[in-house]
């Protein structure tokens, strides 16, 4: 009768919900189907087919008007898609916006960089140009010692050639062409050294370059290398939803006693109900087959609180381990980790007494490479 009955219903509904957008309310027909069909006696199965019935229609009911109602399925799938759709371009347009701060924050060190170069280089096209004034002054002195001396030798031949007596005036004129002569000497000797400090002020001037260069080239390398692990480590740790901001001791987060929350209730009502129905139902069926299989441990159920109490003690435990590892995660979005002392203050202090932009933002992730 029981399988029969499975038959007869399973054609009824199948012509009842053809063609139509029936919802079926499971409960309810449960209970109506449970009126008409009384559960009399253990041996009875009339819950067992009223249960079958409801599956049947229910079945039935899904393939016409969906689990839910109407084709909310359908639009549910579309909501859920164009959410991960909408997501996943929120994503991409903040990394975009991030990596255009960092990329922007180079620009400006940059042109700080160029700013102090076109600085130097005023400072060491002053210095050249006194150099190169002094090298002109000191050779317009020679040759001018040059024109004295033969100057001064023409007019004592012209006295000599008059017969004037030059004998004084000989003397007086040689010891000032000696001394012309020791001068000229002196200013010849510093033509050496002043050529050598041309050539280690050529040297310096290229080496000061070089070195804003590197160091422009370094920063670019180590901001990128910054953007690229941030892209990488904490963006997507953003997007999980752990943010610098997110409070782990906070009840919103972790509950601080997970057996007074609601799903803490429920699981205490079905505690304590599997309690009565072992006490009540199982215990007594158990006894009538003991001397056959002793069935008596399956309900060896303790007291409701006592269970309770040691599944919380376990949540806890769980949620205690967890918390340690979510705040070690989160230790990430931190890219001074490894320096507790350093700040972002601290670092833009250290770029302006001259080291590279992004080095100490690095270190946590690149340390141990070479």
């Amino acid at each position: 009768a029981f399988r029969k009955s499975e038959g007869l219903f399973e054609t009824a509904a199948a012509a009842f919900f053809e063609g139509a957008r029936f919802r079926l309310d499971g409960d309810a027909f449960l209970a109506t189907c449970g009126e008409l069909l009384p559960q009399e006696s253990d041996r009875s199965y009339c819950a067992q087919l009223c249960q079958r019935f409801k599956d049947t229609a229910q079945r039935l009911s899904d393939a016409g008007a969906g689990e839910t109602s109407g084709n909310l399925d359908e639009l549910l799938k579309q909501q859920d898609e164009k959410t991960r759709a909408l997501a996943k371009a929120r994503s991409e347009v903040a990394e975009c916006n991030k990596a255009w701060v960092g990329l922007s924050a180079l620009r400006e060190h940059l042109g700080e960089l160029k700013g102090a170069m076109n600085e130097r280089f005023g400072i060491f096209q002053d210095a050249e140009m006194a150099l190169d004034d002094a090298q002109w002054e000191l050779t317009d002195l020679e040759e001018n010692l040059k024109e004295e001396e033969q100057t001064l030798t023409a007019a004592l031949e012209s006295l000599a050639d008059a017969g004037v007596a030059t004998g004084k005036a000989s003397a007086r004129l040689q010891d000032v062409t000696d001394r012309e002569k020791a001068l000229r000497g002196r200013l010849q000797g510093m033509q050496g050294p002043l050529a050598h400090e041309r050539a280690q002020f050529e040297a310096a001037k290229i080496a000061d370059k070089t070195v804003v260069d590197l160091l422009s080239v370094v920063s670019a390398t180590m901001v990128k290398m910054h953007v690229f692990a941030n892209s990488a480590v904490a963006e997507p740790l953003t997007t999980l939803g752990l943010t610098p901001e997110l409070n782990l001791d906070s009840p919103d987060v972790f509950t601080r006693d997970p057996i007074s929350t609601s799903v803490g209730g429920l699981l205490e009502g079905t505690v304590d109900h599997l309690r009565s129905y072992c006490s009540e139902t199982a215990s007594p069926a158990f006894a009538a087959v003991r001397d056959e299989v002793d069935l008596g441990p399956l309900c060896a159920v303790g007291e409701t609180s006592t269970i309770m109490a040691g599944l919380n003690k376990a949540v806890l435990t769980r949620m205690d381990h967890i918390k340690k590892n979510v705040i070690w995660v989160k230790s990430w979005l931190n890219p001074y980790r490894r320096n507790e002392k350093m700040t972002k203050e601290r670092a833009e202090e250290l770029v302006v007494m001259g080291e590279p932009k992004g080095f100490q933002e690095i270190i946590s992730v690149y340390h141990k490479t070479r």
